[in-house]
């Protein structure tokens, strides 16, 4: 896999961004501690239970009519039931995408075989994050913190229908490159308004910044959470406290799977949705800070692949990942810490 640099921007940190003068670089505070309960983790339990349920009953009445014992199929139905169904989801939601993809998007062509790996990976991550990750984020979603950490602080943001422990991977990933403050919020409602979710992550960048005395941090954000930091920075004052924004998969003009506006979230990422052109309408200005636009040429949910470019941004783009695979992706974590260490 191979990323390519196609703008301009390079995020620059001085040390007094990172501990301004005055301020004692040693702390300790309810920020490390483990994330409270979210409404994703309750309500991703609560459908694994569904399923298991479902399955575990198409289980009892195969082992009874084959003769089968009922400890051997039960358990192997649940599973191949659950991986079958979301590898059905995956496949589709390719499929989709490739749909309304546009002509730049698909002249990005993989071979057969690269095709099925990167299907086989979106699938294997979407699992690990949908069915483990998410469901038990009090185990996988705490904050990294490290007390001689010099790394500026990185405040995460999650995408739709994610809480922040899909950003566990990520966070590990980072610290080998000596990033070690990394800090993560859960946005709530499920259903809510983007703009209301960028108040979230003000209140949560006021916390970082109070607790740690730095000056400015940086966002990096998935998915929505790149429109919910972009509403912060535009809207909120965002420019005093961000020395960089970082967003990865993020419709930034929409996408053509929020069909089904459901919600008020979905409807604001419909392409060209009247929310993305007030948001947008000052696109083709100089940000007021470094963003850093990642993409893939084949994310399977922003599509076309192409939305998730910004004029005033550095945009690199994958190739062979799919939208979820970007946050297990080390060549996205090498970009990453490439900007935040960057001299």
């Amino acid at each position: 896999m191979q990323w390519h640099s196609i703008g301009k921007h390079a995020f620059k940190f001085t040390r007094s961004q990172i501990h301004p003068s005055g301020t004692n670089p040693s702390y300790h505070s309810s920020l490390y501690n483990f994330r409270p309960e979210n409404m994703i983790a309750t309500a991703a339990r609560i459908l694994i239970l569904f399923e298991i349920l479902m399955y575990s009953s198409i289980g009892l009445s195969l082992a009874h009519r084959m003769q089968f014992s009922p400890w051997v199929t039960v358990p192997a139905t649940v599973v191949i039931g659950i991986c079958l169904t979301w590898l059905l989801l995956v496949m589709r939601s390719f499929v989709v995408s490739r749909r309304f993809s546009s002509e730049e998007d698909r002249s990005h062509r993989l071979g057969f075989w690269k095709r099925q790996k990167m299907i086989f990976s979106e699938w294997l991550y979407e699992v690990l994050l949908y069915k483990l990750l998410q469901p038990l984020s009090k185990w996988f979603d705490h904050t990294n913190h490290s007390s001689t950490a010099e790394n500026i602080p990185i405040v995460f943001v999650h995408g739709f229908l994610c809480n922040g422990a899909a950003w566990w991977w990520m966070r590990r990933a980072l610290a080998k490159h000596g990033i070690k403050r990394c800090y993560t919020l859960n946005l709530e409602p499920i259903f809510g308004n983007i703009d209301n979710y960028a108040q979230q992550l003000k209140q949560r960048v006021d916390e970082v910044r109070n607790e740690t005395g730095v000056e400015r941090i940086v966002v990096v954000a998935h998915s929505m959470g790149g429109l919910v930091a972009r509403s912060y920075l535009q809207n909120l004052d965002g420019k005093d406290c961000l020395a960089g924004l970082i967003t990865i998969g993020t419709p930034h003009h929409g996408t053509a799977l929020a069909a089904l506006p459901v919600a008020e979230n979905i409807r604001q990422m419909e392409l060209n949705s009247s929310w993305l052109s007030a948001l947008n309408a000052t696109e083709s200005e100089p940000s007021t800070v470094p963003v850093i636009s990642i993409y893939s040429a084949h994310d399977n949910i922003v599509s076309p692949q192409s939305s998730a470019k910004l004029i005033h941004a550095e945009n690199f783009f994958l190739s062979g990942v799919g939208h979820v695979a970007m946050l297990f992706s080390r060549d996205v974590a090498n970009l990453i810490a490439t900007f935040i260490n960057k001299p």
